[in-house]
């Protein structure tokens, strides 16, 4: 079985609280937000662009990650991102 980003986050976490995780382009940033609930609430987002197009996202967590979220904004946040795909059908 290959384990999901979450799970795999969770692993890492047993490591250290500081990581910087490759993630694809598709991620979006409620799934950021959930993984930065998990691991203490700061992280830091990087695109990365090659010959001028989005390829992947790089974040950072823990001390390598230059801002910090409370709670509460990770809590509202998610919670427009749910009404934002609620509008949408779902999609």
């Amino acid at each position: 079985m290959v384990p999901d980003g979450f799970e795999l986050f969770d692993l890492a976490r047993k490591i250290t609280p500081n990581i910087a995780y490759f993630l694809p382009r598709n991620t979006t940033d409620a799934q950021l937000l959930e993984l930065a609930a998990r691991g203490g609430g700061a992280v830091e987002k990087e695109a990365n662009y090659l010959n001028g197009r989005l390829k992947s996202f790089t974040a950072y967590f823990g001390a390598l990650a230059g801002s910090d979220f409370t709670q509460q904004e990770i809590d509202m946040e998610m919670e427009m991102e749910m009404e934002i795909d609620e509008s949408n059908g779902g999609a």
